[in-house]
């Protein structure tokens, strides 16, 4: 049965719902790093697809983190567990994920997604949105909430997909006061950061995290995604079949241009990290 996933009202995804074989996204699925394998998606390219009729995307890649991410994180934690999503823009993935999961809490300092964040509160059962409350957002940013509250969440999963290390090392260190040893959460959440293969300096975040042992990062592998659209011309118009976006003037939901072309398709690294790492206290500067 088809699952019925839109963006801006096309589906451009026609190629998940109807896989061909040859489709290298179906063909290698995501690489394992603790099993060393190849483990194929389901039909469908992953249950965003496939088992959410009605998905609604109101962003696209690489504003949102590509649905296929949604699948890696279930291969390593399962289904079922409490997930706290540290930035959501307008909550696509954490919506999807939350079909899976016992509870998903969102974390959104940016109040213009605060709408459409609070549309799927009310709409999906599991899914719960910390949005701006003020012209600070201090209760929805997980650097400045109340460590109590974080805790209150008891989340058995920390995700977000930011891959900088100037902005992943303070986070890290947050996850550590507020999870780590003297918290009194026993056993800690798992953390986990997505980094994108199109952006070399995530790789390099990455690989400078995972050398520093201090951090206990464990690399989990990498996901192949491909999110682009089958047609559409330089204006994002289709040919009216809902077959696709164009690439050219994609635009986020608050407006803005996306940032640059040809992201919608490529591979996420993902990394473990363990609350219980050293406290890092040196600064980590941009690079």
């Amino acid at each position: 049965k088809e699952a019925a996933a839109t963006v801006g009202g096309h589906s451009p995804d026609a190629r998940c719902i109807n896989p061909d074989p040859t489709n290298e996204v179906i063909k290698e699925g995501y690489y394992n790093a603790v099993k060393k394998e190849y483990v194929p998606l389901p039909t469908g390219c992953g249950v965003c697809r496939s088992e959410v009729p009605g998905l609604e995307l109101l962003d696209e890649v690489p504003i949102r983190s590509p649905l296929v991410s949604v699948d890696f994180i279930l291969s390593h934690v399962g289904r079922g567990k409490r997930i706290l999503e540290v930035g959501s823009r307008n909550g696509d993935l954490a919506g999807c994920l939350s079909h899976f999961s016992q509870s998903v809490t969102v974390m959104e300092h940016n109040a213009a997604y605060c709408e459409a964040l609070h549309k799927k509160e009310a709409t999906l059962p599991r899914f719960k949105a910390l949005c701006a409350t003020d012209k600070f957002g201090i209760t929805a940013d997980f650097m400045k909430a109340d460590p109590e509250d974080l805790r209150a969440i008891d989340p058995q999963v920390v995700f977000w997909w930011i891959g900088r290390r100037d902005v992943d090392a303070p986070l890290l260190r947050r996850v550590h006061e507020i999870y780590g040893p003297g918290s009194g959460i026993d056993p800690p959440p798992r953390v986990i950061i997505s980094f994108d293969s199109n952006q070399p300096w995530e790789v390099t975040s990455m690989e400078f995290f995972i050398k520093d042992q201090r951090y206990q990062a464990k690399y989990l592998g990498n996901v192949t995604f491909d999110e682009t659209p089958e047609t559409g011309d330089e204006n994002g118009e289709g040919d009216g079949e809902g077959e696709g976006l164009g690439t050219k003037s994609l635009r986020r939901s608050d407006g803005e241009l996306q940032p640059e072309e040809g992201r919608q398709r490529g591979s996420l690294h993902m990394a473990e990290f363990n609350p219980n790492m050293e406290m890092i206290t040196e600064e980590i500067y941009p690079y």
